[in-house]
């Protein structure tokens, strides 16, 4: 059990109404789990119960706390876990992993799929009509029954105006009117981005905020919304769907995301706020570094940005990296020449950069309606991006290339697909089974698949023979974050919790290889992006904020008065 450490416990800032408001922070004992662009936390609506993200034995899991008990308790079956949202009745927890939508009891037992999502989730809503409400990050809002069902599109994307995203959600309790934030494919900055209101039935919209994200309705009568660290406060009318008079600021910092627009705060409907404040977990400062098998730091490229998924070229001289934004765009960093260059363009997100192995082209993802699909570019810029075939919905995961660039292997609907880069270029699924599988990784000789698999209840480390696949060996026993093989051919390396773990391939017919050993520590101030040929060197972010060990949640009860004693003393 998970006990909770109370700071300052109780501390009253006003009264109002005869209510006392109280502030605490919940300490975190277990190391949070950084997530780019997703809630962390959620609060039941009758204030019973929080739910949160942490690490347990280096997998991110949901806890489950109730308020009037100092134990949490893991939910079972939410390994990988993101933007976690409670039923009204407080009886459920929904949630997005492994490239699904999925739901757990409060009570016990273990989670059940309700459908498969490409791509990733932005933001969730359990209406009161027992639907859920989900935004995706390159398409419109969408429905299901909670029970499961089919899937609805409900708002429609402006595209002539730009939109390429609705996301975050809240369905107002008449279940007549949705508040979303819109993201558009000139949005910079989630600073620049809208957040309306829309009558479900007549599809009228209403512009509430030019300038912030994550808006959320609360029965005080405001309309709260992220813009930078900041949350501010706008009077709010919901059967006009109209707001009036000027923003003010409305509470603490909380932890807002740029490469999304979240916000991470959350309410009760009696007025209890749940929230992660500001500074606690980074994702946008970090520096890139070589680490060495004695722990050594050298750096790369000393620029503070806000980098993602990243690959070296196979001659070592290059680096391809997404950097986030509201917009992700893919770069080329060129070591010999220290230059950072722009290789992606274009409306939407583009990530998840591999080279082709004769190092004249980058493939990466790059946002379509519904789904991401796959390009390919000069790294040099010298031509235009190349759409792959079919390779379409793909898992959020990076692809892999064959040694010979006869083949590519993907993520897509929870399996892994493999489509030739030559022909007609028709996509076939390999495995056909319920467990959802990512991060393949080809092996020097092409002989052997090795990919993430959650069929025993989390994802280990798999390895078959490829592409005629056969028999299955299984690599990792202790979990499994990522896998690859080093590029000299000797080496199946895996990221288990904070330790990168090596295997040794020894070849021949059958998959002959050793015991797993440690091979590196991964400080918990890094995100892994590559290694290089040999196995000796590891290509990490290392985060500028380094204090990610003492992470917590703030708790403010009767926080509705507060935000109307803040309003009526700016006059508001």
């Amino acid at each position: 059990a998970l006990a909770f450490v109370l700071f300052n416990p109780w501390k009253t800032s006003s009264e109002s109404a005869g209510h006392q408001v109280m502030r605490f922070q919940i300490n975190l004992p277990l190391t949070p789990a950084p997530v780019v662009g997703a809630s962390v936390d959620a609060i039941s609506p009758d204030g019973r119960y929080i739910v949160y993200l942490a690490l347990s034995n280096g997998v991110p899991k949901l806890f489950l706390r109730p308020l009037d008990k100092l134990d949490a308790r893991e939910l079972a079956g939410t390994e990988n876990a993101a933007d976690p949202f409670f039923s009204p009745d407080g009886k459920w927890i929904a949630f997005f992993s492994n490239g699904s939508l999925k739901k757990v009891s409060s009570f016990g037992g273990s989670a059940t799929i309700l459908t498969a999502l490409p791509g990733y989730m932005r933001g969730g809503w359990w209406a009161t009509d027992n639907t859920i409400w989900y935004g995706s990050i390159n398409g419109p809002l969408s429905r299901i029954p909670a029970d499961g069902g089919a899937i609805t599109d409900v708002t429609t994307l402006d595209t002539a105006k730009g939109e390429v995203s609705h996301r975050f959600p809240q369905v107002l309790p008449d279940c007549k009117t949705v508040i979303y934030t819109v993201k558009t494919a000139t949005t910079s900055t989630f600073d620049e981005a809208m957040i309306f209101a829309e009558n479900i039935e007549t599809h009228k919209r209403s512009l509430l905020v030019d300038g912030g994200s994550y808006g959320r309705y609360v029965a005080a009568g405001y309309l709260l919304y992220g813009r930078g660290q900041s949350l501010y406060a706008l009077p709010f009318d919901p059967k006009s769907m109209t707001v009036s008079g000027s923003p003010v600021p409305a509470g603490d910092g909380t932890l807002g995301s740029p490469a999304s627009g979240n916000a991470n705060f959350t309410f009760s409907e009696q007025g209890t706020m749940l929230y992660v404040p500001y500074g606690e977990i980074t994702e946008a400062e970090a520096t890139l570094q070589w680490i060495d098998r004695q722990g050594r730091f050298t750096p790369l490229l000393d620029s503070v940005r806000a980098y993602g998924d990243g690959s070296i070229s196979p001659d070592g001289k290059r680096v391809a990296m997404a950097i986030r934004a509201a917009n992700d765009a893919v770069w080329i960093y060129n070591i010999e020449h220290g230059t950072l260059t722009r290789l992606s363009f274009g409306g939407g997100n583009c990530d998840l950069p591999i080279w082709t192995p004769d190092g004249k082209r980058v493939i990466y993802g790059i946002e379509r309606l519904h789904s991401i699909a796959l390009v390919s570019k000069p790294w040099d810029g010298s031509g235009p991006a190349e759409q792959l075939g079919d390779a379409q919905s793909l898992d959020g995961t990076m692809p892999a290339v064959a040694p010979d660039g006869e083949n590519l292997v993907y993520g897509r609907q929870g399996d892994l697909w493999v489509m030739p880069l030559t022909g007609e270029m028709k996509s076939k699924q390999l495995f056909h089974s319920t467990a959802f599988k990512s991060n393949p990784a080809i092996s020097a000789d092409g002989k052997w698949l090795a990919y993430l698999s959650d069929e025993s209840g989390r994802n280990e480390v798999y390895v078959v023979p490829f592409p005629s696949l056969g028999a299955k060996y299984q690599i990792s026993t202790n979990g499994a974050l990522a896998v690859f093989w080093t590029r000299d051919g000797k080496k199946l390396m895996y990221v288990e919790g904070l330790k990168l773990m090596e295997v040794e391939f020894h070849g021949g017919t059958a998959f002959e290889f050793s015991a797993a050993k440690k091979a590196f520590d991964i400080p918990s101030t890094t995100t892994f992006a590559d290694v290089n040929n040999d196995g000796s060197r590891l290509l990490l972010y290392l985060q500028k904020k380094n204090d990610l060990t003492n992470a917590h949640l703030n708790l403010v009860v009767n926080w509705f008065d507060d935000l109307k004693n803040t309003l009526a003393s700016s006059g508001k």
